[in-house]
This record gives C-alpha cells, sequence and structure tokens, in this order.
C-alpha cells in the first residue's frame, strides 16, 4: 500500500495499481498537499483511498503556547494538491473515505478548496464515496 505522511508535501502519485491488498487500504492519505493523478486501487482489505485530515491525530497540536494548532498549521486547512482520474473498486469499506477537508476557513473563497475530478468508485462493500466534515469541495 501507499503512506503518505502528514510531512510529505510536493509529491506527484501518477498510475499506480495496487490490487489485492490484504491489509488497511490502498493509499492511506495524511497530507493534502501532493497530487494523486491516474491511481487505482482493487480489491483491499480495508479503503480504497483514505484521506484523513484530522489534525488531533497527526501531532500538530502545540498546547505549550495555549493554542490546539500548532505552527505548522492545520492539516485540515492547507492547499489542495491535484486529484483527478482516481479509482477505487471491490474494497471492503469505502473505495473513498474523505475526512475533514477545511480549506475554505484559510482562502475564504469558493475558488481554493478541494477539487475532486473524475473519481470513480465501484463494488466497494459499503459507500463508493464517502465523505465527513468536507466543506465547499467541488466534485
Amino acid at each position: 500500500c501507499f503512506s503518505v505522511g502528514y510531512e510529505a508535501t510536493g509529491n506527484l502519485i501518477v498510475g499506480n495499481l495496487l490490487s489485492y491488498i490484504r491489509e488497511n487500504n490502498g493509499f492511506s492519505i495524511k497530507s493534502p498537499e501532493n497530487d494523486f493523478i491516474g491511481n487505482v486501487a482493487a480489491g483491499t482489505k480495508g479503503r480504497g483511498f483514505e484521506m484523513s485530515l484530522d489534525w488531533k491525530t497527526y501531532g500538530e497540536d502545540d498546547k505549550s503556547n495555549g493554542n490546539l494548532i500548532g505552527p505548522g498549521g492545520s492539516m485540515r486547512r492547507k492547499a489542495m494538491g491535484i486529484f483527478r482520474d482516481n479509482t477505487a473498486h471491490s474494497s471492503l469499506y469505502q473505495g473513498f473515505r474523505l475526512h475533514h477537508f477545511e480549506q475554505f476557513f484559510t482562502f475564504h473563497n469558493e475558488v481554493d478548496v478541494p477539487i475532486f475530478q473524475n473519481m470513480k468508485a465501484y463494488r466497494n462493500m459499503n459507500h463508493g464515496i464517502y465523505a465527513y466534515n468536507v466543506i465547499a469541495a467541488e466534485w
């Protein structure tokens, strides 16, 4: 499987096929600042693509300074790279699980929001595309 951590930025992940993943997710994405184009996750025991940007989980809290968002900023509000032409099928849970995209609060417009282009999901057991707390995205 592909695991892209919250510290990863500026990467181009293009044209990969992940098939019959026995553990977890096909693509586990923690940072929105990367480009995913033309990838396929097929037959995963978890999710095909999981993009979960929850700041509480990834060490961004800086309680020593009395705030909840650390100096690196919230992953939820960072600019998103390209997410285009990706396919998820035959996953045990969701084909795409998208959590916590709040870029609207950073840029305060409906232009600089996450854009999910030409996503395909089929034959997934629970959901094709499951989105939670995704604010002002374009589908």
